[in-house]
């Protein structure tokens, strides 16, 4: 009822005051009524279908056709027909071409100095599959806090749950690989040399090989351990109930026989280095044959995992996705730079029974990451199928006119707006939840100062990939507020870069550091400021990522203020031409 309510009173208003409006408004048909509005849309289905039959389209790809000397295959007109079946632009089709029609059908009410945001999605060959490659102190996280910088076969079922808690906001079916340091031997949990042990001087539990030397009489199990130049005296033996032992007593245990101890050591004894409380764990007679050590296999891997948002569960893949390093070898590369060829020639020896419509995933090495790219059989050939990704195009009427803002490559104000498709990378929070965050009022912003504390901490935000296809002059500039640090550490806790091979993950991959050419604000006040202009023209043709990069952790620098960085106004776009007075 209140919705009626409110609809008949705008209804009566409308009629009673027509008048009103012809007079003050219309100026009784005169004067053009104004509508200067930003828009933002994502194109539907059928929307695609639509910029495929655009009368105006038709004749820019027939034109197209007749200026390459090819009005028998028409390709411009078979790749302007395929949009409106595939509903996505290619590189045949680009969305430069064929989007500025339909916007100027969709938005014809609308007038100078109107913006037009669009989104729709550009074909691309790969499937996206997220990577990351661990670092020290995710291992940390896996081992409890202990130093062991790769993954044993005892500590995968670990390994999986840290996966699935460290990667939980993620859609169902998502993709990503996961390069870590691998070793077949499990760790010892403790110290495991006598010069660690005489070094160390520490009342605490460890396991020790070594070999026994002279066997003490008559104290039973009393002898000493020998390893290299070092020797520990171990002086009892017991189980884990504090009861003693036999089994290494001196009936059975001889000079030159290996075995391990698991015993505490005893720093009050200072006559002697001493070992107490130690339980047998294995013992090899010195007569004993000896059976050659297990081979330490060391090595660097790569697995494929797909989340299960029901299980919520990252699932591995099978080894058989990822292409066989025989393929490398006999390419002789450690990387694939024609996939299309490689991979359907593989996969035409491997399913030579194929039939039509049959698809595999294939992970492979590009020479900086591994990709995932689906592949399926046309009767003839294995394709790399299509997967698609959301591009934004701008538009602005000017004179009445629309037309595309190809000169702006990316554009975030950040304020009021969000972060957009900016995300945050953590390499180091220490104690912290977060570094960078957005605020509505201030835009993005990063600290390192909590509850009193200057933290050292290491956090990236990074753009989406921004492609400069036909850029000419390319020039980054934003707005920035730096309050607190100081004048001589802010330059190199705060810091801008560029890249154009990201890999997905901010420490794996080759960053240009974009210098200052603008003192930052000396950190006194709130103000903003310009932080510069850069040139990226060296990146013309290329796709690229830029970052913003907070990092305190630098070794040898003292943190006694971190600062506070905001960032609002961000635009990558051509310079705008200086117009001369005649």
């Amino acid at each position: 009822m209140k919705k009626i309510y409110i609809i008949g009173i705008v209804a009566f208003a409308l009629a009673a005051c027509s008048n009103y409006f012809d007079e003050h408004y219309l100026d009784n048909g005169n004067t053009p009524v104004t509508d200067v509005k930003t828009v933002y849309y994502t194109l539907t289905d059928n929307d695609y279908k639509l910029i495929a039959k655009n009368v105006t389209n038709i004749e820019i790809a027939r034109t197209a056709d007749s200026i390459a000397g090819d009005t028998v295959n028409k390709p411009a007109q078979k790749a302007l027909e395929a949009i409106g079946k595939d509903c996505y632009f290619t590189e045949a089709a680009t969305a430069d071409n064929y989007l500025l029609p339909f916007v100027a059908n969709k938005y014809i009410y609308l007038s100078t100095g109107s913006l037009a945001y669009v989104t729709y999605k550009q074909y691309e060959a790969n499937t996206s599959a997220r990577s990351y490659t661990m670092f020290n102190d995710d291992y940390k996280e896996i081992w409890d806090g202990v130093a062991n910088y790769y993954i044993s076969p005892g500590s995968e079922e670990k390994f999986s749950k840290w996966i699935d808690n460290k990667f939980n906001d993620v859609a169902n079916g998502a993709y990503m690989f996961i390069t870590y340091n691998y070793q077949n031997i499990e760790p010892l949990p403790y110290v495991t040399t006598i010069a660690d042990i005489l070094y160390a001087r520490d009342a605490i539990e460890h396991e020790i090989t070594a070999y026994v030397g002279t066997i003490v009489v008559p104290a039973s199990g009393a002898f000493w351990l020998v390893d290299g130049p070092d020797s520990v005296f171990v002086k009892t033996l017991m189980d884990q109930e504090g009861n003693k032992r036999n089994v290494l007593s001196n009936n059975n245990i001889h000079t030159g026989d290996r075995i391990t101890i698991h015993a505490t050591f005893d720093p009050k004894e200072t006559d002697q280095p001493t070992l107490v409380n130690a339980v047998y764990i294995s013992h090899v007679p010195a007569n004993a044959p000896r059976r050659a050590p297990e081979e330490v296999i060391k090595e660097v891997r790569t697995k494929l995992y797909q989340y299960n948002l029901q299980k919520a569960h990252w699932e591995e893949q099978s080894k058989e996705i990822f292409l066989p390093q025989s393929v490398y070898e006999s390419l002789g590369s450690d990387k694939i730079e024609d996939p299309e060829t490689v991979i359907d020639i593989y996969l035409r020896n491997k399913y030579p029974y194929a039939v039509k419509d049959e698809s595999y995933l294939v992970a492979y090495y590009s020479g900086t990451k591994y990709v995932l790219a689906k592949y399926s059989f046309d009767g003839e050939h294995f394709v790399a199928e299509p997967n698609t990704s959301e591009e934004t195009m701008s538009f602005e009427i000017k004179e009445d006119t629309w037309k595309a803002d190809l000169s702006t490559y990316l554009k975030a104000a950040f304020v009021g707006e969000g972060p957009g498709k900016f995300t945050i990378q953590h390499v180091e929070l220490g104690e912290l939840n977060y570094i960078w965050r957005y605020q509505a009022l201030y835009g993005m912003t990063a600290s390192a100062y909590v509850s009193g504390t200057n933290h050292r901490v290491e956090d990236w935000l990074v753009s989406p990939n921004i492609k400069l296809k036909k850029s000419v002059k390319p020039q980054l500039t934003f707005d920035h507020a730096v309050r607190y640090g100081n004048v001589e550490d802010n330059p190199k806790w705060l810091t801008v870069w560029v890249t154009d091979n990201f890999t997905g993950d901010v420490t794996t991959t080759e960053w240009k550091q974009l210098e200052w050419h603008e003192e930052l604000p000396d950190g006194s006040n709130w103000i903003f400021r310009s932080a510069g202009v850069w040139d990226l023209s060296e990146y013309n043709g290329k796709t690229i990522v830029i970052a913003f990069r907070y990092n305190t952790n630098i070794d040898g620098v003292e943190v006694p203020s971190a600062p506070t960085w905001e960032i609002q106004n961000l635009l990558l776009a051509e310079p705008t031409p200086v117009v001369e007075n005649e």
